[in-house]
């Protein structure tokens, strides 16, 4: 069987967080971990992740301080703080999702 795992930077994304969370847990076929990387944010975000990580296994949370301010350079530095977290599981795929992205 294929397996993939999944990384989500987030940056201040409470309005969008839990329909991308919901996505993915409905999916047939679900990553074997799902590293969703809190980049610092000033809104419900984490709390939010927390709930569900509690729920199911898949999913971790990771915490990032940084300086305020917005820039893309800080996505990349969170999606390899998350690639960092699966770096010894074996997996066929790894997938960035945005985490404003439901499908």
């Amino acid at each position: 069987m294929t397996t993939y795992v999944v990384i989500t930077p987030a940056h201040n994304e409470e309005t969008f967080i839990e329909k991308t969370i919901t996505s993915v847990i409905a999916q047939t076929i679900r990553p074997l971990k799902w590293v969703i990387v809190n980049d610092a944010s000033t809104d419900r975000t984490r709390e939010i992740v927390e709930g569900y990580t509690q729920r199911h296994s898949f999913i971790e949370l990771v915490n990032v301080e940084r300086s305020a301010g917005r820039h893309f350079g800080n996505k990349v530095l969170a999606f390899n703080r998350g690639r960092a977290e699966v770096r010894d599981l074996k997996f066929d795929y790894i997938g960035n999702l945005d985490a404003d992205v439901s499908f």
